[in-house]
């Protein structure tokens, strides 16, 4: 069976997570850019010349907002290892990028933090990240350090 690569000259959403997860890991354009080749990630053989494969195991994304996810970011591309997620579930799955905190013996990351208190994350960001405030500290920035001036 031939699947659509294209439709009116626009590649579907599973040919480009294809062709783009093959780019990541072994195009010469992208030698310095991320970490996919400097952490030697690969694409299974299954996959690798194979568009039908890939589909047959993965199957089409669930939505137009869907984008391909590896579960563990140190591991490679292949059926066990991958699913369609939205953005926001792999925004979390970006390993050193993440700012993950225990508050009140919850674990979130900082993004779902800001969230859950209804601030800006990058305001949040800045107070934890530029100011080396704790999570109590960079919410309560406002009350406490503000006034003191």
């Amino acid at each position: 069976m031939k699947l659509i690569r294209k439709i009116n000259g626009t590649p579907t959403k599973e040919y480009a997570a294809w062709k783009g997860m093959k780019a990541r890991c072994y195009a010469p354009c992208n030698i310095n850019m991320g970490s996919y080749q400097k952490n030697n990630i690969q694409v299974c053989n299954r996959w690798l010349h194979s568009f039908d494969n890939f589909i047959e195991d993965m199957g089409f994304a669930p939505s137009k907002s869907s984008s391909l996810d590896r579960i563990n970011n140190k591991d490679n591309y292949c059926k066990e290892n991958c699913r369609w997620v939205e953005h926001d579930v792999q925004s979390k799955n970006r390993g050193k990028f993440n700012i993950i905190i225990t508050y009140n013996n919850e674990t979130k990351v900082l993004k779902d933090w800001a969230k859950h208190f209804n601030i800006k994350y990058t305001t949040l960001w800045h107070r934890i990240v530029n100011l080396k405030l704790d999570l109590k500290e960079a919410l309560d920035y406002k009350r406490i350090y503000i006034k003191k001036k």
